[in-house]
C-alpha cells in the first residue's frame, strides 16, 4: 500500500469515526478546531513579529 492510500485509509476511517458522533458533537469539535486555528494563528503572527523585530536591531 502507497503512501497516498495509507493516508486516504487513515481519512476515510476518520470520517467514519466523525459520522457516528451527533450534529452537536461535530458542532463542538469544529468550534474547538476553530479555537485552535485562531491559538495557532496569534501565536504565528506574534513569532513573526518578534523575528521581524530582532532582525532589526
Amino acid at each position: 500500500m502507497g503512501h497516498s492510500a495509507l493516508m486516504q485509509k487513515n481519512r476515510d476511517e476518520q470520517r467514519e469515526e466523525i459520522m457516528k458522533k451527533t450534529a452537536r458533537e461535530r458542532l463542538q469539535m469544529a468550534l474547538e478546531l476553530s479555537d485552535t486555528c485562531a491559538l495557532l494563528n496569534t501565536a504565528a503572527r506574534k513569532a513573526l513579529e518578534e523575528s521581524r523585530a530582532a532582525a532589526k536591531a
